[in-house]
């Protein structure tokens, strides 16, 4: 069985840096894949990238093991100085280009066993109650970045206004209603739920208990949005 490498490469300019899996003999001379990471490169050049880290592993479940626990431990997906888009788990999906890993990407995630299987692994990270507690301080500290904070509040906009985001949204919904106990536990909460009205003071729109009293300067209703908000 040939070796397993695990990686850490960074562009020196950028200080990006991308964790990944190799099964090439010279895992120092590779460059590294992934979609984000591939077009970082492209754009600010492949002569800038440095080796930080590499592992050799001969058992692939101690490398998957491995993997998991750093890409968790870093917060890969969500940090800001990485390139990662998933979860390293060591699958070497592709040999080619960025567009075949994409596409090999989304088919594993299309799998409900790999999204399960990614799933029991992110849980089980969460029960950790020190893991829990450094990503939790990360994310917060993520927050405080201004720039990491509007690209990921623009991508959360642009990605809930795809059609691919609609029409999964809706499948998700019809397959939830089609159960008779889901339906019947839905329609009993609301039945229950204290009903909310919107209110304005013509800046800010939010809702509160329809029982609750109009706070002072404000009515109900909702702000106008502009056409191009």
């Amino acid at each position: 069985m040939s070796t397993i490498y695990l990686y850490v490469k960074q562009h020196k300019i950028t200080g990006i840096k991308y964790f990944g899996v190799t099964k090439k003999k010279d895992p120092f001379r590779y460059n590294g894949s992934g979609v984000r990471w591939g077009r970082h490169i492209s754009k600010h050049g492949k002569e800038h990238i440095k080796t930080i880290e590499v592992w050799g592993f001969d058992d692939p479940d101690i490398c998957k093991e491995f993997a998991l626990k750093f890409s968790y431990d870093n917060d890969i997906v969500n940090s800001p100085e990485w390139a990662n888009l998933i979860v390293e788990d060591t699958i070497i999906r592709y040999t080619g280009g960025s567009e075949k890993h994409k596409r090999s990407a989304k088919s594993m995630w299309e799998k409900d066993e790999y999204r399960k299987k990614q799933s029991i692994s992110h849980k089980k990270a969460w029960q950790n109650n020190s893991y829990r507690e450094d990503q939790t301080t990360k994310r917060k500290n993520n927050w405080q970045n201004s720039a990491y904070r509007s690209k990921t509040i623009i991508a959360g906009i642009q990605s809930r206004k795809s059609q691919e985001y609609l029409n999964n949204q809706q499948s998700k919904a019809k397959a939830q209603w089609s159960n008779l106990e889901f339906r019947e536990k839905e329609l009993l909460r609301r039945k229950e739920a204290t009903r909310k009205i919107w209110i304005t003071d013509g800046i800010i729109s939010r809702t509160i208990p329809n029982t609750d009293q109009i706070p002072y300067g404000f009515v109900k209703g909702r702000k106008k949005r502009l056409q191009n908000d």
